[in-house]
């Protein structure tokens, strides 16, 4: 599954998701006004198989304890993924379970952000962060910024 998700096209990857995980995206296409989801999928391709490892570990807990986690943001921030999400409880829940099964979920969330830290936002491999030359946080591997910076400047209308 690897480079399959990182091969689709945006449009692709954002349908494979939401029909292979409904629940955890019914805010997908939503208004503005309600959720950030409606931006999409805000993060590299590189990024995509971290997020749907998150999704398949997310899918197994609602599926087990009937908690509904929905997806309010996926985005880029300060170098790293950043998921935003929100949960809904059954009414009849323990509260010691409860806070037990939200410690779970923010578990696999800052994992799977951390793990973004390391991993190529372009090519999904791993890299070593290297000190920023300017102000922008890059989370791209010195090959893929090669590539970048090859083509910077030159416009593909042409």
């Amino acid at each position: 599954m690897t480079n399959k998700l990182i091969d689709m096209l945006d449009s692709e990857f954002d349908t494979f998701m939401c029909q292979s995980f409904p629940g955890l995206f019914i805010q997908r296409h939503q208004d503005m006004s309600i959720t950030c989801m409606c931006w999409g999928f805000c993060i590299g391709r590189g990024w995509r198989n971290i997020l749907y490892n998150l999704c398949l570990d997310l899918q197994k807990i609602c599926d087990k304890t009937k908690i509904d986690i929905q997806f309010t943001q996926i985005k880029e921030k300060y170098g790293s993924a950043r998921f935003y999400y929100d949960t809904r409880m059954p009414v009849i829940c323990d509260k010691l379970k409860l806070t037990e099964i939200n410690n779970e979920i923010l578990l696999l969330i800052n994992e799977s952000e951390d793990k973004t830290y390391t991993t190529c936002a372009a090519c999904g491999k791993e890299y070593k962060r290297k000190k920023q030359e300017t102000g922008w946080i890059k989370s791209i591997c010195n090959n893929c910024d090669i590539i970048r910076n090859r083509y910077k400047g030159i416009n593909i209308n042409e």
